[in-house]
């Protein structure tokens, strides 16, 4: 619909275009330019670049929203996304249109832009407006040529994306316990980073239990991800570095990008001081978990496989979230019955209850 609608668009511009007023059709009129950002002599396949095209309106003014093409609809290999406004010389007017180039070859951008073109006077708190009928600018078509990436150098692991990225990261603590979760966060940021399908994975040895690693956000330009590490010995001195392949178009090769590596300190915890005997001629309270130890309160556990929380000890309480596979939490608190331990998740703080049978797995 959005492609027939534009071809009418066109169409009837460069019908009404024929009769032009002679004072659109003189030097005065409408004039369009148009560029590749970054400027450059050839792309790379999967390169994304931005197509600008800038109306000069000349005497006339544009009275309504244009339409406009750089790259015809039905041109297989260009990934076109949505049109928007940016700033331009006085008297002008600017849209970028980021595209994608999936495979290699010649494209032909051939630049139109329709729209109704006409005169604006104010006279006073008044505006007159005089419609002058749609018309059709056109910039000089070019070829676009692309280039397939190179095959010498290629990383094994090579990520697919290509572009100017930034990776950084870090630990949630530099200091715990052989058994504490500790969570390793990065961001990759740069054009088209969210589209980054498989994020890799830390490999920091046999000094750690590792988990899966988790998408926390994807939105335009950026990706950040989690992912929890156990250290099961005080042998765990640093967590390696994270590691991503990429392809660096302005300099035409692969480059692997790195975060880390990240120190981290692991000891042992100081005993627990022992309680207090009770005394022998009282009768000490009966603790709910004294028969649960591994879901008494404090403990950390990760949840093997998807568990709802809810507000409150039992099955038809309101469902407050889903504590994921892999996800981090912390007993807080155990039912009378000891059938029920509400938890704390450590990604946010939320806090509900599921049953205690689910909170058993993966302890460690």
């Amino acid at each position: 619909m959005r492609r027939a609608l534009l071809a009418f668009a066109l169409l009837a511009a460069a019908v009404s275009g024929r009769a032009q007023d002679p004072a659109t059709s003189a030097a005065g009129g409408p004039s369009l330019a148009f560029e590749l950002r970054p400027a450059q002599a050839s792309y790379w396949a999967g390169q994304r670049a931005l197509a600008v095209v800038t109306l000069a309106p000349g005497e006339l003014d544009v009275l309504a929203e244009p339409a406009i093409e750089i790259f015809p609809e039905d041109a297989a290999g260009v990934e076109r996304g949505r049109f928007s406004a940016m700033a331009a010389p006085a008297g002008s007017l600017r849209w970028a249109q980021p595209v994608r180039f999936d495979a290699p070859g010649t494209f032909r951008a051939e630049p139109r832009l329709a729209a109704e073109f006409g005169r604006v006077e104010r006279r006073g708190i008044m505006t007159i407006q005089q419609g002058l009928g749609r018309r059709l600018v056109s910039a000089p078509g070019r070829s676009v040529v692309v280039k397939p990436l190179p095959a010498e150098g290629r990383p094994a692991d090579f990520s697919g994306l290509v572009g100017a990225y930034s990776l950084s990261g870090s630990l949630d603590a530099d200091a715990c316990a052989p058994g504490d979760i500790v969570n390793l966060r990065w961001e990759l940021r740069g054009a088209g980073a969210e589209n980054l399908a498989e994020p890799p994975s830390v490999a920091p040895g046999r000094e750690f239990k590792v988990y899966p690693p988790r998408v926390e956000a994807r939105e335009a330009g950026r990706l950040a991800v989690s992912q929890a590490l156990v250290p099961v010995s005080t042998n765990a001195a640093a967590v390696a570095a994270l590691e991503l392949s990429v392809f660096d178009p302005a300099a035409g090769a692969y480059r692997t990008l790195a975060a880390g590596p990240f120190p981290l300190r692991v000891a042992e915890k100081p005993p627990e001081e022992k309680p207090a005997e009770p005394d022998a001629g009282a009768e000490a309270p009966r603790d709910p978990a004294a028969d649960l130890p591994a879901r008494a309160p404090g403990t950390p556990f990760i949840s093997g496989e998807p568990v709802h929380a809810r507000f409150a000890p039992a099955d038809s309480a309101r469902e407050l979230f889903v504590l994921g596979a892999g996800e981090a939490a912390v007993v807080r608190e155990v039912s009378p019955d000891g059938a029920w331990v509400r938890v704390l998740r450590r990604a946010d703080g939320a806090t509900g209850w599921i049953p205690a049978s689910r909170a058993r797995t993966e302890l460690y």
